[in-house]
């Protein structure tokens, strides 16, 4: 069969299409990624619709996912419950229609095979692909096609923003080692709570009311330790992952989780100030936190520039 190379926007494609991860059974996913590493594809999908005036096929949120269930986390990642249909997208047999008869053009593919039926041409969307870097200057329609797939109960209250958000990612992150790493943090590895509880105290000591202090994290109260005896900090209600996902977005100061795309997408949407540490994903995510200072000192002097 002749391949046939033509420019990638000359490909007339019909609708895009959001691959969140693992096989996609049109109804639920197989051991898909967890939502922050989902929306990478989405939000592509949608600048690429939004831009060229075409549909997007209604996203396969749910996923079965057993890693979850074994070590007991809090965040199931099964998403079931918390998206909705935008105005627009193509759903039911519709969706299976496009998906089986379509044929399957990669975002960035130009290549056409001859010798195909004519027909209608999907625009798929996969993967990472320099994590932020294609989203820079479309903040806003990305945030806002967000707002309108969650589910309405799970938006949260526009005026209920500003304080302290603290992002602790437990579940299959290892621990690092020491309460003050002086080396940027690895994938996969999470700091204890000492540390989160010691940068809290730097933020306190700069701006020492703020209306609120929320911790956002799938892991137990006794994985938070030292964080949660601390007076004024409460824990954020029990929501779905987007939903918190938006709530850290309003907070004025996030303290987050180093290598979590989870706390990068709060920063995106909402552009809190962000503290963390230097981070081996960060150099290429196309995202910039404010304060990545070492040690306590630093922190704080970083902190008073900024808040001031």
């Amino acid at each position: 069969m002749k391949e046939l190379r033509v420019r990638a926007n000359e490909i007339p494609c019909h609708s895009a299409m959001a691959c969140l991860g693992g096989p996609d059974l049109g109804v639920t996913r197989i051991a898909g990624p967890g939502l922050g590493n989902m929306l990478f594809p989405w939000a592509r999908a949608v600048i690429w619709a939004n831009q060229e005036g075409k549909p997007m096929i209604y996203p396969t949120w749910p996923q079965v996912k057993l890693g979850p269930w074994l070590r007991r986390e809090r965040d199931k990642r099964a998403y079931f419950e918390d998206f909705v249909p935008r105005e627009g997208e193509i759903v039911g047999l519709k969706k299976f229609r496009e998906m089986i008869f379509s044929t399957w053009i990669d975002e960035d593919s130009n290549v056409i095979r001859s010798g195909l039926a004519p027909g209608r041409f999907l625009r798929a969307f996969r993967g990472l692909r320099d994590f932020f870097v294609p989203l820079l200057g479309h903040r806003e329609i990305v945030r806002h096609s967000l707002m309108e797939a969650t589910r309405i109960e799970l938006r949260g209250d526009a005026d209920d923003s500003g304080g302290i958000g603290i992002h602790v990612r437990c579940g299959d992150f290892i621990v690092a080692k020491g309460s003050e790493p002086t080396v940027p943090v690895g994938q996969h590895t999470r700091l204890s709570s000492e540390w989160y509880a010691h940068t809290l105290h730097d933020v306190l000591g700069v701006w020492p009311s703020p209306p609120r202090i929320r911790v956002f994290s799938d892991g137990s109260t006794e994985e938070l330790g030292e964080l949660m005896s601390i007076p004024g900090v409460e824990r954020a209600p029990k929501k779905a992952a987007i939903g918190d996902i938006i709530d850290l977005s309003r907070c004025r100061v996030m303290i987050a989780t180093p290598n979590s795309t989870f706390s990068m997408w709060a920063k995106f949407l909402g552009g809190c100030i962000t503290v963390s540490l230097p981070a081996v994903s960060m150099a290429s995510a196309g995202l910039t936190y404010e304060i990545t200072e070492y040690g306590s000192d630093r922190r704080r002097e970083a902190l008073r520039c900024t808040l001031r």
